[in-house]
């Protein structure tokens, strides 16, 4: 028998913005915007209109109108910076498009009779709330902010073997890449693995937007630096730290990833 579904809490990643390592204040990129339409779009297939899917099956949500959005049952967190707040209105413009009927429910009736039309072709505003570092709320969305035990150990990984052995073999790709990439938009002494997430962010927004750097790079190099990235990232924050010690008493501890 088909399920119903009585609430959903969905996780989403902010689309392609413009990197940081050059860009002081990034936004959010059209193709951004699109990658969490598309997310929206694939939500409102699973839980409110049913369209078949090679992605998803349907789960309808209880008590939820498949056009009309209702902002007492649909909250939206979002962290402040511009581009997670805009990915959250793309997605909510997937999540439930734009209804052109300003007489009924998703417009605004007039006593009259008729009623008026919301910009953008009845465009939906939905509820999105932002929570900064200092707002406790942030913790759902943004939990390593402001946290001290997340500095500490962040710190610390520097000192894992890991970290070392990583930074001293991968010295000769990373210097490699920086004719194709990085040279003349990124310090030099910025271009090692300490800094592999916003390098790798950096190559992956280049390789789709400057010709040059497309036709400079090989497939295979912006997959290792994906690779990096990736180890980079679980390091920072799904490392796990051992405690070790001996029958004395004394003891040390040594970072995994």
């Amino acid at each position: 028998p088909p399920r119903t579904t009585w609430t959903s809490l969905i996780l989403t990643h902010h689309g392609e913005r413009r990197p940081p390592l050059t860009h002081a204040h990034p936004t959010l990129t059209p193709l951004g915007a699109s990658q969490l339409f598309s997310a929206g779009s694939l939500i409102r297939s699973r839980y409110l209109t049913g369209a078949s899917s090679n992605l998803t099956s349907f789960t309808p949500l209880h008590g939820f109108h498949k056009n009309y959005l209702d902002s007492n049952r649909i909250q939206v967190l979002s962290g402040p910076e511009q581009y997670t707040v805009a990915s959250a209105w793309a997605f909510l413009q997937g999540l439930y498009p734009p209804v052109d009927v300003p007489g009924l429910i998703g417009g605004s009736p007039l006593a009259g009779g008729g009623g008026v039309e919301a910009p953008l072709n009845g465009y939906q505003y939905g509820r999105v709330e932002t929570a900064g570092a200092r707002d406790w709320n942030s913790i759902w969305i943004a939990g390593d902010e402001r946290c001290p035990n997340h500095a500490i150990t962040s710190a610390s990984q520097v000192n894992s073997s890991t970290y070392i052995n990583t930074t001293r073999d991968s010295a000769s790709f990373y210097a490699s890449t920086m004719p194709q990439v990085f040279k003349g938009v990124i310090p030099d002494l910025m271009v090692t693995y300490h800094n592999a997430v916003d390098l790798h962010e950096y190559a992956a927004y280049a390789m789709l937007h400057n010709s040059t750097v497309a036709a400079a790079l090989p497939a295979s190099s912006l997959t290792k630096l994906r690779a990096l990235a990736a180890k980079r990232f679980f390091g920072l924050y799904g490392g796990a730290r051992r405690e070790t010690g001996n029958a004395e008493g004394g003891g040390d501890k040594e970072w995994e990833e």
